[in-house]
């Protein structure tokens, strides 16, 4: 529906959206924006690096992240995406992964000039120039993308059952 920030109300364009809000130090609201469609979009989470907001999360239909628009996945199963934002809430750029069926992004971590962000995926599944194919029921995935939002690997966890990645950390040796 509708929720204010502040003096600045965002409506939804469909059932589920997501917003990415900016607070001050002393508590006060900088600005807010929301991308969506006519269908379900989720954020899973975000990390930030010098000024620039990244964020992960999944999506069905055809969302617009300022004036860029993804694909609709085919059949009805959700998609992932990784959007780059700047400070001041204007989108950089925004890459969708493609799936015959669901696909997530669930955790995002910035490191040096990389963005990693994992998730879960089962059947064949593309980032970028690189296909995974679930080995069970859903698999994992951790996959690395540059600043300029071009996908650099992917690499699969998984087995014969369902398995999934919640977060992402690393330390100073990488």
């Amino acid at each position: 529906n509708t929720v204010s920030f502040g003096s600045t109300s965002l409506t939804s364009a469909g059932m589920k959206d997501v917003f990415v809000a900016k607070v001050s130090n002393g508590g006060s609201w900088q600005w807010a924006i929301r991308t969506g469609g006519s269908d379900n979009e989720e954020g899973s989470d975000l990390t930030f690096s010098e000024g620039n907001i990244y964020l992960t999360g999944q999506y069905k239909g055809t969302p617009t992240f300022g004036s860029i628009t993804l694909p609709n996945p085919p059949g009805s199963h959700s998609n992932s995406f990784v959007a780059k934002m700047d400070q001041n809430g204007n989108w950089d750029w925004v890459l969708n992964t493609n799936s015959i069926g669901p696909i997530s992004g669930t955790s995002i971590v910035h490191k040096n000039s990389e963005i990693i962000v994992s998730g879960t995926f089962s059947l064949p599944a593309t980032f970028g120039d690189d296909s995974l194919t679930s080995v069970g029921q859903n698999d994992a995935y951790i996959s690395s993308i540059n600043e300029h939002g071009d996908w650099l690997w992917v690499e699969q966890i998984g087995g014969n059952y369902a398995d999934h990645t919640y977060d992402l950390a690393y330390d100073n040796s990488g």
